[in-house]
């Protein structure tokens, strides 16, 4: 896709994120928010993977763009906790729960409480796990269309790199030592490509044994 086409093709879905936005939240900024942390990563993982050719840079960038997230909104807002409580207070029902049954102030608060501390996790693991979704669905798109077989190719050749592990192991683990806000974020948006390092350590596995991994081209055209 061209620097001309992606623009035209970016649109319509901004389009539909508006409104989405507009009927979901009710609020200008909303969209914003939204569309920032939506697309900005997909578009931005996207120019790399043009430049480097390979899908491991781009999903180190995501990962990054995914620790960014999380440390902007704790230098914006001074108690990330209070305001996604506050948030949360808004948009759940005062006076029963989604089957009917009534709901006391203190279970609502005790509800908001427990997950208000992992609402910046969830931003942080989303940004991540979107952008890595959009790079990836696209890439193999790109192969069904133009070049099959590639994809396979580069999803073989994935390497994320010592560095990416050891951070990450290192962050998951501070996350369930400590309850910081700021350190289960960082961990959750790491976290977000665990299942890509799965696969990863799948096709180490097989590069130091010799054998070379069948499960994800087994049975299935190259593409």
């Amino acid at each position: 896709m061209g620097d001309r086409a992606l623009p035209r093709a970016l649109l319509p879905a901004a389009a539909g994120l508006a409104l989405v936005g507009g009927i979901v939240w009710a609020r200008p900024g909303a969209l914003v928010v939204a569309g920032v942390a939506t697309w900005l990563p997909a578009y931005l993982g996207a120019r790399v993977l043009r430049q480097r050719g390979r899908l491991d840079d781009p999903l180190l960038v995501a990962c990054g763009l995914g620790w960014g997230s999380v440390v902007v909104l704790h230098w914006v807002v001074p108690d990330v906790t209070a305001a996604w409580r506050d948030m949360l207070q808004q948009i759940v029902p005062a006076e029963e729960t989604a089957d009917g049954t009534a709901l006391t102030a203190a279970q609502i608060r005790s509800s908001l409480d427990a997950v208000a501390p992992l609402m910046t996790a969830a931003l942080g693991a989303s940004v991540t796990l979107g952008a890595i979704a959009s790079v990836v669905l696209g890439r193999w798109w790109q192969a069904v269309l133009d070049a099959p077989g590639s994809f396979q190719r580069a999803f073989h050749d994935l390497r994320m790199g010592q560095v990416a592990a050891v951070v990450t192991a290192a962050l998951v683990a501070a996350a369930f030592a400590t309850p910081v806000a700021l350190v289960r974020g960082l961990a959750a948006a790491a976290g977000g490509t665990g299942g890509l390092w799965q696969r990863v350590t799948v096709h180490l596995v097989g590069a130091t044994t010799g054998q070379r991994p069948s499960w994800w081209s087994a049975g299935r055209p190259a593409v």
